[in-house]
């Protein structure tokens, strides 16, 4: 109850970042609070568009990877992927100038990408963004990766697994 009382405040990050990176098992300036993992995604490309030419998103996807891209980035390149289809279309646009952005558990197909496919984006892309937003349904995170490739990101929010969307709270790591 009483934490309920303080819903309607702005949260002190300090406290917040060490409770979300505690329970990660990672450092509190490995965690980036934002209001709403698509804000995190959103503020992420307009950061990232200084630096990298373009970006590529295997689709379908969240309808937000293409509005957020299309704002601050010229090129952006969606290629068929998901759907039981191979991962050749987006090797076939990597580059060190390019930024992928998926989802995993992917939306809208729940589709996941294996651990070793993902390495390989690492090693291919520039950055690499992985919206774990439904992670929590499926159990596997890449977070191991986090200390292993210093071009990965992860976006995560505290609306659909824990029901929490009103309080618009996502983090980025």
């Amino acid at each position: 109850y009483k934490t309920t009382m303080r819903l309607n405040r702005y949260p002190d990050y300090v406290d917040y970042k060490e409770f979300i990176s505690s329970h990660l098992g990672l450092e509190p300036v490995e965690v980036l609070p934002t209001p709403g993992s698509d804000r995190g995604i959103q503020v992420l490309l307009q950061c990232l568009s200084k630096k990298y030419e373009r970006v590529v998103i295997p689709s379908p996807a969240f309808l937000m990877y293409t509005r957020f891209s299309t704002l601050f980035f010229n090129r952006v390149e969606k290629t068929p992927a998901w759907l039981g289809r191979s991962w050749d279309t987006v090797f076939n646009l990597s580059g060190s100038k390019a930024v992928l952005l998926l989802g995993s558990p992917n939306n809208p197909t729940g589709e996941v990408v294996e651990e070793s496919i993902v390495r390989r984006f690492l090693e291919e892309f520039g950055m690499v963004i992985v919206d774990e937003a439904y992670t929590e349904y499926y159990g596997k995170s890449f977070i191991q990766l986090l200390r292993d490739f210093s071009n990965l990101v992860l976006v995560r929010t505290f609306s659909k697994a824990y029901g929490l969307a009103g309080l618009r709270s996502g983090y980025i790591l």
